[in-house]
């Protein structure tokens, strides 16, 4: 896939800058659980909680976890919530999370999720953020999520990728050569479009957005990237190279000041 020569090199970098071993993270919106593999097998994290609404997906990370002899579970003290659930269903996690070595795998939205105060080394998150509407909200519950020192690495889909309007082609053809296109900027706000037949819903943010959102609710920004191929994945036949053209993720480290 495109992301492993771009995006998974880039938090791998990022996260490898800030400042780990961990204790208790957080991978939010953590999908099939390669991040939190990859933290678990490097000795980065002693224990990851991995967050997504997706049942299906949290199956696939608990097999590779557990393949990889990796002690996972499924979070007892959180009430797993169903697409039909009213929001006074919806339940906040244990003050402190586990200090057992491993993984706990919540099923839960982001929006619906909480963790008290100060009780996390770091949160990681793997090209998620777009697919909430409250970034700043989010950025804030992250703050106070983490101790002083704390660390906020995440990736999310470029401005002048996810900016696009619905139903605009994202590339056209001139004389034989693909351009890139970035059209509705300064518009932010919900994006669809289909991703083989299925609607697909995402939140477009400008740049200054993504870095004052950070900047807002009290982090230090200390650094980001534009990632491009890895030679390794454009070492292939039938492979370019679309991100040295027009940028397609960017990443950020960010931190709680001590």
């Amino acid at each position: 896939p495109f992301n492993d020569g771009t995006e998974h090199p880039c938090m791998v970098r990022l996260i490898a800058a800030s400042g780990p071993p961990w204790g208790k993270v957080l991978d939010l919106g953590a999908g099939a659980g390669r991040l939190a593999l990859h933290l678990l097998r490097a000795n980065l994290a002693e224990h990851v909680t991995l967050l997504d609404p997706s049942e299906r997906m949290l199956k696939v990370a608990e097999n590779k976890l557990r393949e990889a002899g990796v002690s996972a579970s499924l979070a007892e003290h959180v009430t797993l919530l169903d697409p039909s659930d009213t929001p006074k269903k919806k339940r906040r996690i244990s003050p402190d999370p586990p200090t057992t070595r491993g993984a706990t795998l919540v099923q839960q939205p982001a929006e619906t999720f909480d963790l008290a105060a100060d009780s996390l080394d770091a949160v990681v998150s793997s090209l998620a953020v777009h697919y909430l509407e409250d970034y700043r909200g989010l950025c804030r519950r992250v703050f106070t999520w983490l101790r002083p020192g704390g660390a906020f690495v995440f990736s999310t889909e470029h401005p002048t990728s996810a900016c696009i309007p619905d139903g605009m082609a994202r590339r056209v053809v001139v004389d034989g050569v693909k351009q890139y296109l970035v059209d509705g900027y300064g518009a932010e706000g919900r994006r669809s479009r289909l991703w083989f037949d299925i609607e697909v819903v995402t939140y477009h943010r400008t740049m200054a957005t993504l870095v004052n959102g950070l900047l807002e609710a009290g982090f230090a920004l200390e650094g980001m990237e534009e990632p491009t191929c890895s030679p390794e994945f454009l070492d292939r036949p039938g492979r370019d190279d679309v991100s040295a053209r027009k940028p397609v993720f960017v990443a950020f480290r960010a931190r709680k000041p001590a």
